[in-house]
């Protein structure tokens, strides 16, 4: 389970019963809250809680290459995409090296996915 993003009608019972589980929140322990202990407290309890999208939300192993390091037409098929913006540091150095941070002028010259989306956003 990721807790990147959830969709669901206004009646959902898995919303409730995740937050609740906010109530034994561990701050030092980076994947606890977001999926170890609802996938125990919750998932495991009740599976008809929810249903499981595959494919349509980017989060797969290879999507930060795909983002950050090559030409990637297909992002376009998604519902949703991880950027994973903040793991670029240590997944990508040589691109981090050339983008810290970006901006309207580098974008420019991202010849990679990441910034494809970006100019898409801000030139249409």
């Amino acid at each position: 389970m990721r807790n990147q993003l959830l969709i669901g009608h206004q009646n959902a019972c898995f919303p409730h019963h995740y937050l609740e589980t906010f109530r034994d929140y561990r701050s030092d322990l980076w994947y606890y809250n977001g999926g170890e202990l609802p996938t125990t407290a919750v998932l495991f309890k009740h599976p008809e809680f929810i249903h499981r999208v595959i494919q349509k939300f980017g989060t797969d192993t290879d999507i930060s290459y795909r983002l950050f390091r090559q030409h990637w037409n297909k992002w376009k098929e998604f519902d949703a995409i991880h950027l994973l913006i903040n793991h670029r540091h240590y997944m990508h150095k040589e691109n981090y090296k050339l983008y810290r941070e970006f901006n309207e002028q580098n974008i420019l010259k991202c010849n990679f996915t990441f910034g494809e989306m970006i100019r898409s956003i801000y030139f249409g």
